[in-house]
């Protein structure tokens, strides 16, 4: 859970009664899983300070344009509990890849209140939109909504977010403080400027970094998908006297969307 520095970030949270305005799903210590304006899709974590804390190396990933955190998790998960989870996951959240990021009016039903409160938040929220860019053609969900949704996937009524249950589309960043999660204590920290750094145990840890940034990932795979529909499009208008060249255009496209 965060809170960015922008003022788009700064309305969320306070439009939604709370001191986050983003959620994303930390699949392992390399990854995390999120809805953005980039797209839906994988977050390299990267590794940018190792301190020294006697015997023990600390590797510190910093959170950028970032003004409040917290790391939420399911009461009891072990280490090796979440580990066992991480695969579950990462097959969990395929399907949710390389859509696109929805527009902000749609997050209204999941203001978390009714009546003029939420038609006055569903109207700010339209407003922004109209200074984006062009409205979404393959929308996704939004980074809440998203993260209850693979939750839900993963563990079903094992493991509930919300008692009494509550829908994916109605969830808002700020109402997972208020789930079932809880804070881990010493997970988001400030760098210690008294510990030992060494440019050499830094060197080690960024070798098995992911290369990419988040645009080489989740971007080129919200391309990809946009691209996939505009072929299908174009596919779907060759007339019936093209229905040969419309079959292998479409065998192609299954193709296409099969390939990792």
């Amino acid at each position: 859970m965060t809170r960015g520095t922008g003022k788009v970030s700064g309305a969320i949270a306070r439009i939604t009664s709370g001191p986050f305005s983003h959620a994303a799903l930390v699949l392992n210590t390399r990854w995390l899983f999120e809805s953005d304006d980039i797209g839906v899709g994988m977050s390299p974590i990267k590794t940018h300070r190792v301190e020294q804390h006697d015997l023990t190396a600390k590797p510190l990933s910093k959170l950028e344009d970032c003004d409040a955190a917290v790391l939420l998790r399911y009461p009891n998960s072990t280490v090796a509990h979440m580990d066992e989870s991480g695969q579950v996951f990462f097959n969990a959240v395929q399907p949710f890849d390389g859509f696109q990021y929805p527009e902000w009016w749609k997050l209204g039903g999941a203001i978390g209140a009714s009546g003029p409160v939420c038609d006055i938040a569903t109207w700010t929220l339209a407003v922004v939109d109209k200074f984006s860019d062009d409205p979404p053609i393959n929308p996704g969900p939004f980074c809440s909504q998203l993260v209850c949704a693979v939750w839900s996937d993963v563990f079903g009524d094992r493991l509930p977010l919300f008692t009494p249950p509550v829908a994916p589309e109605e969830v808002n960043p700020n109402m997972l403080l208020d789930s079932a999660l809880r804070p881990v204590d010493g997970l988001v920290c400030h760098a210690d400027p008294s510990a030992d750094v060494t440019l050499e145990a830094l060197e080690q840890f960024q070798k098995h970094d992911p290369r990419p940034d988040r645009r080489g990932y989740t971007g080129v795979s919200v391309d990809r998908k946009l691209s996939i529909l505009e072929m299908q499009a174009a596919a779907a208008k060759i007339g019936a006297e093209n229905l040969q060249l419309r079959h292998l255009i479409n065998l192609w496209l299954t193709r296409l969307e099969e390939t990792p």
